[in-house]
């Protein structure tokens, strides 16, 4: 369940910061970087901009998993 709201703050607000979303999920930035991996692996284009330190999704904003395409 976690993963999925990762997901939908991802696809919500792009860009947003790992920090930002432990604070969300009230975990730690590492368990959020662990279900970002996870979700990357079930097929969803997750990206990190160095530049703005945040995440997006990298096809048009949409996400694979939620069936958007």
């Amino acid at each position: 369940a976690q993963a999925i709201m990762i997901l939908f703050a991802i696809r919500n607000k792009p860009n947003i910061s790992t920090k930002e979303l432990a604070e969300k999920i009230e975990r730690s930035p590492r368990t959020v970087q662990r279900y970002i991996e996870t979700l990357r692996s079930a097929g969803e284009f997750i990206g990190y901009d160095r530049q703005k330190k945040g995440w997006y999704l990298m096809v048009d904003g949409k996400s694979v998993l939620l069936n958007e395409f």
